[in-house]
């Protein structure tokens, strides 16, 4: 009974927290963009992607998981724009290096762990300026 309430309390606070995250969807030239550093587990990253992808529709999303001197990036990226030649497994293996880590995936979704949690902000960045291209 309390691991029910305690797992339905993180789902509502998943839930709420893709809510609050949705006003930080930015266009990046033409494409709708959320990058943001989360605080949730990193098993939850795929759950808390999915329920963004689906709200935001079409764009690309960036999340990070920050655990002491590691981190994780999760990337998914719409159909609408896989079919347009935007891959989430290329995006993530241009910014793996930029967090001392690896990444890998496929054309919708790709992760990556590294080592540098301060290089975050600037692998954000630099799928940023890849989008505009």
């Amino acid at each position: 009974r309390l691991k029910e309430q305690s797992l339905f309390a993180r789902k509502k606070y998943l839930n709420d927290l893709a809510a609050t995250l949705m006003s930080n969807v930015k266009k990046v030239g033409e494409i709708p963009m959320l990058s943001a550093v989360v605080d949730i587990e990193r098993n939850e990253l795929n759950d808390l992607g999915s329920d963004l992808m689906e709200r935001m529709k079409t764009g690309v999303l960036l999340l990070c998981v920050i655990e002491g001197e590691n981190c994780q990036l999760f990337l998914k990226v719409s159909p609408d724009l896989v079919a347009k030649g935007i891959h989430a497994n290329t995006l993530i293996q241009s910014i793996a290096e930029l967090i001392e880590g690896r990444g890998g995936g496929k054309k919708e979704m790709a992760q990556a762990g590294g080592k540098n949690p301060k290089a975050v902000i600037i692998a954000f960045d630099k799928i940023q300026e890849m989008l505009r291209k």
